[in-house]
């Protein structure tokens, strides 16, 4: 039969020597390898799983502590998908072998399973901390676990997953990287700064110049409410840099303005963060962050005059056009209303529509200034060419042209000022203050 390749009829012969009830079975000390052979037609020659199962079951009556017999019979169950009788083979696998390499490899397989087949996290959770509590060096299961309890929000679990592992973990900076982990997880997700600190404190035992751990602890430190251990550790940083010699002058000017900021908003100690943003200013004489926050701390000083002279430092360092119309509105304002100086206020608003010719609040604050000197002609000019924007809506169209109304009435010339409010009208014709001009107009 194996010779003519006589699989069918192999088999049909290999069962009667196999199984008693037929009535002609081997010796039991035969029948294993028979089973196997028989396994194996059914599995590779005759495509058979359920039949190869049958055999391996009854192989297994024979032999209960062979763990390939369990293995063929899990690998076989997983080809026709019943992960149920995977699972089960694998358990009975982990049972026999326990504590050796095939019983952690059969319990990763049912984790997988439970995570990739049948997507039941938890139990996967609960298989991969199985092996992790037998085999505490497991990277593998403890990466499983870190990717499950972080797709799942599962926080507390990762927290004090990652912290057993760094206290495992013989390797310096992958302890670093993982205490780094956990202060990350404990800021983001659960809310523990103090914890987050510790973590981050014993990563720079390890890692003393790793920036990007020292600006966790700066971060931790604050919302902790420790501000001022947060600020000796930018100090700290600052003075290493500072002895290194001829250091990176963006870098150290970026931690003093950072120092600063501190010193500033949360510590209040404005004139430490004067000093600081001075000597960052001395390293970079145009950084914009540093201008920034100088005119930041000047506004909070209550000089007016100070903090408009540093907007428009600031305007002058920065190409950000977005943010530079928003300081040129905010200097216009101030040397506006509070400096009195209508000339200073003037320049800046002019400024901003220089960049936006159809900024309207620019429009507005320039043309009341020019209206306030008498210069009605350079007043009614830029209402004019508020005008020509196309983008600008009825409601701000009426407002313009009653206004050009007033600046003719000014002028007195009331017939311009009743067309300007009849071509208000025309675009809204609810406008009240129109209407009250136009009322005012006729009456008098």
């Amino acid at each position: 039969y194996r010779r003519e390749e006589r699989w069918v009829d192999l088999a049909a012969s290999l069962e009667e020597r196999t199984d008693p009830r037929l009535g002609s079975a081997a010796p039991e000390l035969e029948r294993p390898g028979l089973l196997r052979e028989l396994a194996d037609v059914y599995q590779d020659k005759l495509q058979r799983p359920h039949d190869a199962i049958e055999a391996l079951s009854r192989l297994r009556k024979l032999a209960p502590e062979d763990i390939g017999v369990l293995g063929n019979m899990a690998d076989l169950h997983a080809s026709t998908g019943r992960w149920s009788k995977v699972i089960d083979c694998l358990s009975k696998i982990a049972d026999v072998a326990d504590g050796t390499s095939d019983a952690r490899e059969a319990l990763r397989r049912i984790a997988s399973i439970y995570e990739n087949n049948l997507e039941l996290v938890d139990r996967a959770v609960d298989t991969y901390g199985q092996i992790v509590s037998q085999w505490p060096d497991d990277e593998d299961a403890y990466e499983a676990l870190d990717r499950l309890y972080e797709q799942n929000g599962r926080w507390e679990e990762l927290s004090a997953t990652l912290r057993r592992r760094a206290a495992l973990t013989r390797d310096p900076d992958s302890r670093a990287e993982l205490l780094g982990r956990r202060a990350k997880v404990l800021l983001d997700w659960l809310d523990a700064p103090d914890d987050a600190a510790a973590a981050l404190r014993h990563a720079r035992t390890i890692r003393s110049n790793d920036e990007e751990l020292a600006d966790r602890l700066v971060e931790a430190l604050t919302r902790a409410g420790r501000e001022r251990e947060a600020a000796a550790v930018l100090e700290g940083r600052i003075e290493g840099l500072r002895d290194k010699g001829g250091p990176n002058p963006g870098h150290l000017a970026a931690l003093l303005i950072r120092l600063a900021t501190l010193r500033h908003e949360v510590v209040g100690d404005r004139e430490g963060a004067r000093r600081a943003l001075d000597e960052a200013l001395e390293l970079v004489p145009d950084h914009p962050t540093a201008l920034t926050a100088k005119s930041k701390l000047a506004r909070d000083d209550r000089d007016p005059r100070v903090y408009a002279e540093a907007l428009l430092k600031q305007v002058e360092a920065s190409e950000d056009v977005d943010a530079n119309v928003a300081a040129l509105m905010e200097a216009g304002r101030v040397l506006r209303d509070q400096c009195r100086d209508s000339e200073a206020a003037r320049a800046a608003f002019e400024e901003v529509l220089e960049v936006r010719p159809f900024h309207a609040e620019a429009t507005w604050a320039l043309a009341g200034l020019v209206e306030e000197v008498g210069d009605l002609e350079s007043a009614a000019s830029l209402l004019n060419k508020r005008l020509e924007d196309e983008a600008l809506g009825d409601d701000e169209r009426a407002e313009v042209l009653t206004q050009l109304a007033a600046l003719a009435r000014q002028a007195g010339v009331d017939a311009v000022a009743e067309h300007r409010l009849d071509e208000a009208l025309a675009v809204v014709s609810t406008h009240t203050p129109a209407i009250i001009a136009k009322a005012d107009l006729l009456f008098e």
